[in-house]
C-alpha cells in the first residue's frame, strides 16, 4: 500500500473513532477505499432557507469533504451540501469538537466563509 493510501485509511481510522465518540458527528457516506471523500453531518444550532425561501433555525447539518490527489500537502476540499445562512457558535466551539486535525483546516476554511472571522 502506497504512503497516500497509508494515510488516508489512519485518518478514515481516526476520523471515526472521532464522530463514534461524538453526538454531534456523524459520517454519513464515504467514496472510496480508503474513503477520498466524505459527508459528514452535524448537529449545531444554525439558520438555513426552507422550501418558501424563509430563514428558519436548523440543527441538521452536512458538509462534504474531499481529500484530492494533492492530499495532505493541500488542504481538503469542503463545501456545505444543505442550505446554511449563519451558524450560532463561536468558531472555536465548533472547531475543537468537530474533526480530527488532519482535516481541520479545510473546515476551518469553509466556517470562517461562513461566519467570517
Amino acid at each position: 500500500m502506497s504512503m497516500r493510501l497509508r494515510r488516508l485509511q489512519a485518518d478514515y481510522q481516526k476520523l471515526q473513532l472521532r464522530c463514534d465518540s461524538s453526538p454531534y458527528l456523524l459520517i454519513r457516506s464515504t467514496k472510496g477505499n480508503p474513503p477520498e471523500r466524505y459527508e459528514i453531518a452535524f448537529s449545531i444550532k444554525g439558520l438555513s432557507l426552507d422550501s418558501k425561501n424563509q430563514i428558519v433555525e436548523a440543527t441538521d447539518h452536512v458538509a462534504e469533504i474531499v481529500l484530492t490527489s494533492g492530499y495532505p500537502r493541500q488542504a481538503p476540499q469542503c463545501k456545505m451540501l444543505v442550505s446554511v445562512v449563519r451558524f450560532i457558535f463561536r468558531p472555536t466551539e465548533i472547531l475543537l469538537e468537530l474533526i480530527h486535525t488532519v482535516l481541520l483546516s479545510g473546515i476551518r476554511r469553509l466556517l470562517t466563509g461562513l461566519v467570517g472571522k
